[in-house]
């Protein structure tokens, strides 16, 4: 597992700090943890997102995409 990113957000009522890595090999099915908040993970296409993308993980997809990782 690689650092991708680490992404700070701020609202009117709540502070967000989001990590995110890369992971080169993964086996199983993603599952959500929160399910009062997140209703479900789903795989994209990195061309062909959501609109409603979470904004901290639109940010951290945007610096995968630049290519810079930190190792």
């Amino acid at each position: 597992m690689d650092l991708l990113c680490i992404s700070d957000d701020m609202t009117d009522t709540a502070h967000y700090v989001t990590v995110s890595f890369i992971v080169k090999e993964y086996t199983g099915e993603p599952r959500t943890m929160e399910p009062e908040t997140i209703l479900e993970w789903k795989w994209f296409d990195l061309d062909n997102l959501p609109s409603n993308l979470y904004s901290a993980s639109g940010k951290c997809i945007e610096k995968y995409k630049s290519g810079i990782i930190y190792q």
